[in-house]
């Protein structure tokens, strides 16, 4: 028997409270507000965070993990001010994808959007073991679906916050035996209580497929599920193509990385100009409703405050673009609005 899951059906829980999913959008499917994603035994436990300036922006965001400081969002007065541009910028949602292992903060969440005016939706999961550490090795399956469970339909963090899916589950590359059982334990929590679920995956350009397998036989809904992080996964459009044939949602969400350098893998990644033409590919082959954009921003050097290209890039500078090439007021309107909406609604 399902459990109740207390969020009626045609809503999105944001931390502010359940409202109808016609209410909010357009959206900003995959941030970080508050988060800290800096790698682990990188830097001596007494290293100073990075001072931002002119001399040293350009190589801070070409090198985002090689600066101590850099990955630690922990100012909810800075995010609020990034969320207000933001909103003139014409977003009015941002789905914050921290989960355990990068010490999210559902408090700092709730300030940040009651002072900003922006909706915001936050995830509940496990991150990668890297970040999560022995907790994960600890919980059961059933232990993890429970917890997950509790974030969604009491609070999380012992507060009367609720989260509005999952997300993001990470694995590493490759995948750990307790990131799948976690991934499995997600499953079956969606199942239960319809929400949304995103996927961090391996850097493995079949990885994907294998998700969405496990998914499926672990009773998670499938037309309910994104993979995020494409760009650094797929080498060619024939991927995308064929995930899209597993009925997920597709990520996008880089935009904003116009350099072509990763510093995980040996892998190119595309431009905006570069995504737009795979996103286009993914439209004419049928695939308009699956698609998913963002652009992950959780360095510091991305932020407006510091010379970035801030949350509103996609609204300021990617829709001008789409326009110039081609793309038509109901893409872009199912690509920021509609299929997000979709995604975050209970089902």
């Amino acid at each position: 028997m399902d459990r109740p899951i207390c969020h009626a059906k045609g809503t999105i829980q944001t931390v502010l409270g359940t409202v109808s999913a016609m209410e909010i959008g357009p959206f900003l499917i995959h941030e970080h507000l508050i988060a800290e994603l800096t790698p682990k035994g990188v830097f001596p436990s007494d290293a100073p965070r990075v001072a931002i300036t002119l001399e040293n922006i350009w190589d801070i965001r070409y090198q985002w993990c090689g600066h101590y400081g850099n990955q630690i969002l922990d100012d909810p007065e800075l995010m609020a001010a990034e969320m207000k541009i933001l909103k003139k910028d014409g977003g009015n949602c941002l789905v914050e994808q921290t989960t355990r292992g990068l010490k999210p903060n559902p408090i700092g969440l709730a300030k940040i959007s009651r002072q900003s005016n922006v909706s915001i939706v936050a995830g509940t999961g496990f991150y990668t073991v890297e970040f999560v550490g022995k907790q994960l090795s600890e919980l059961t399956k059933n232990e993890i679906s429970n917890l997950l469970y509790t974030d969604l339909l009491h609070g999380m963090d012992e507060t009367d916050i609720r989260a509005g899916f999952i997300g993001e589950m990470g694995l590493s590359t490759p995948a750990h035996p307790h990131e799948i059982k976690a991934l499995m334990a997600a499953a079956h929590t969606q199942s239960e209580t319809g929400v949304g679920m995103c996927i961090h995956p391996p850097r493995e350009h079949d990885a994907p497929l294998r998700i969405m397998a496990l998914i499926k036989e672990n009773g998670g809904l499938t037309t309910k599920t994104a993979i995020a992080h494409l760009e650094r996964t797929f080498p060619s459009v024939d991927d995308y193509l064929a995930l899209a044939q597993t009925g997920c949602f597709l990520e996008l969400d880089f935009f904003g990385l116009e350099s072509g350098f990763y510093p995980f893998a040996t892998v190119d990644l595309p431009n905006d100009a570069g995504r737009l033409a795979i996103i286009r590919v993914l439209i004419d082959h049928g695939h308009l409703e699956q698609i998913l954009v963002s652009q992950d921003i959780c360095h510091l050097s991305r932020l407006r405050r510091y010379g970035g290209e801030g949350y509103g890039h996609i609204f300021r500078n990617i829709i001008p673009m789409m326009r110039a090439r081609g793309f038509g007021q109901k893409e872009i309107d199912a690509i920021l609005t509609e299929n997000p909406r979709r995604f975050l609604t209970i089902a």
